[in-house]
């Protein structure tokens, strides 16, 4: 279960975050949920978009530095 003090947290530093988005699974805000190139703070909106960020991310690091090949199950993209 969610803690009050991470559900006020997220309440008095974001803006225009609606209900719906603090009940959501997963329940995980990042500057990059709607892509790279937005650093907009908000709400993951699935695990499946925030693969396909993290996997595009990734496969960007290793077109200019050495391959890292991560495995992103959920508990690794919680951390990221």
């Amino acid at each position: 279960m969610v803690s009050i003090f991470i559900l006020a947290f997220i309440i008095i530093f974001t803006q225009d975050i609606d209900e719906e988005s603090l009940r959501a699974d997963p329940l995980i805000f990042c500057h990059f949920a709607s892509g790279i190139g937005d650093p907009k703070y908000e709400s993951v909106p699935s695990w499946v978009s925030l693969r396909k960020t993290l996997e595009e991310a990734l496969d960007s690091y290793n077109e200019i530095n050495a391959v890292m090949n991560l495995v992103l199950f959920e508990d690794a993209m919680q951390h990221v």
